[in-house]
């Protein structure tokens, strides 16, 4: 009984568990935004590296990298996606006001009118990104207008 409880101590401190996510964005803004999905902790995975994380990596030139663009007005969606989870870490999405290569999307700070990023709930997620006071911002909803709102 007592190796029981100090397993579940521990596994309470590090265990991962699989989540598994789908991401539906619409780009309501009057420019494309890259969109990149990440995890903000471990166990680290292919698939699920923020871009200062692949940066750190140095990756090769020809090696594909997680973000995708979207032009205004238009859907994207990933998913499902899996992936294992530390109990303190989170999916998150991230969204980069413009097209970029990978460089410039490192140079563009969290605080910056340009870029943000908000914790995914396992399951559905879908998003609106719009333009609010010059700064991007996503707008969680229960489905993703066939129209223009």
């Amino acid at each position: 009984m007592i190796a029981s409880l100090i397993g579940l101590s521990f596994c309470g401190l590090g265990c991962a568990a699989e989540r598994t996510y789908e991401v539906t964005v619409r780009n309501d803004t009057s420019g494309p935004v890259t969109i990149w999905l990440y995890k903000d902790g471990g166990p680290y995975e292919d698939g699920w590296k923020s871009p200062e994380d692949l940066a750190i990596e140095s990756p090769k030139a020809n090696e594909p990298i997680g973000g995708r663009v979207i032009a205004p007005n238009v859907v994207a969606s990933a998913g499902p996606i899996k992936g294992q989870f530390d109990s303190d870490s989170n999916a998150v999405l991230r969204a980069y006001r413009g097209a970029h290569s990978f460089n410039e999307l490192l140079a563009i700070s969290g605080d910056s009118g340009d870029r943000i990023d908000t914790k995914l709930e396992p399951g559905n997620n879908s998003f609106l990104i719009k333009d609010r006071d010059s700064k991007l911002s996503f707008y969680r909803v229960n489905e993703i207008p066939s129209t223009q709102p």
